[in-house]
């Protein structure tokens, strides 16, 4: 297995709930469990340059209406087994959403383009093109676009009881377990906005290279399938990056 060595941001406390409301005593008070369930567990997954390498398709020349050819072909299917791989791992911890700022339709045209055995498992995830829901309410903000739709994920995968606890008397507390990846700051960044006053939450970030190359993208995959069970099972908050240094190995 694959060790994951990341580098910490440091902006987010390790091994607590994200519990910024309450007093340390209702804390130290509240029983929780400490391996998070799988019901509780939200996983989103942005695409492009996440699981998709677009900077590196765009750098070739490479579109939708291109013809690949069949080096480039060989090449894609590495990053297409690493993708099949940690979907599939995904499965298993927690309900899969992908978040993007492409339009609708991108990514199941794009997956069958370039990583077609993707697409035999895009119906078990829910996809969402952030840009075509709030690209109307909140024009030339891509990042506001990530916000509200992590926050309507969010949302829909707790049946709507996502508001803020003031006060905690449940001796027994189910502690919702939030997982993003993307290669920006703004999946980081809306994770943390949607969750800052979240009690009993689990905030973890894990942030990719910008605009990897194919082979750093396909390393990335690998290096989080290998660490995927840490990162899912973790009972606390993770603010973790990847850098290219750890790709070159």
């Amino acid at each position: 297995m694959t060790e994951c060595k990341f580098l910490s941001t440091g902006d987010v406390p390790q091994g607590t709930p994200c519990s910024g409301s309450k007093s340390d005593y209702e804390v130290e008070n509240i029983t929780v469990q400490s391996r998070p369930r799988f019901e509780n567990t939200v996983i989103i997954f942005d695409w492009d340059d996440t699981l998709l390498a677009s900077s590196w398709l765009a750098s070739q020349g490479f579109r939708l209406d291109s013809l690949v050819p069949r080096e480039a072909v060989d090449q894609l299917k590495m990053l297409e087994t690493a993708v099949v791989n940690l979907l599939s791992k995904a499965f298993l911890f927690g309900e899969v959403h992908l978040v993007t700022n492409g339009e609708t339709g991108w990514v199941e045209m794009s997956a069958e383009k370039f990583l077609p055995r993707v697409c035999e498992l895009l119906p078990r995830v829910n996809i969402v093109s952030a840009r075509s829901t709030y690209q109307n309410r909140f024009p030339d903000s891509p990042e506001t676009w990530k916000v509200e739709a992590f926050r309507n994920t969010l949302h829909e995968s707790f049946d709507n009881k996502m508001e803020v606890e003031s006060k905690c008397y449940n001796k027994s507390v189910q502690i919702r377990n939030l997982i993003s990846f993307g290669d920006s700051m703004h999946e980081r960044n809306a994770l943390k906005h949607v969750t800052s006053d979240m009690s009993n939450t689990y905030c973890k970030s894990i942030k990719f290279v910008e605009r990897p190359t194919l082979e750093q993208l396909e390393r990335q995959l690998k290096i989080i399938s290998g660490s995927f069970e840490y990162v899912c099972t973790h009972g606390g908050n993770l603010d973790l990056m990847l850098v290219v240094e750890m790709l070159c190995n």
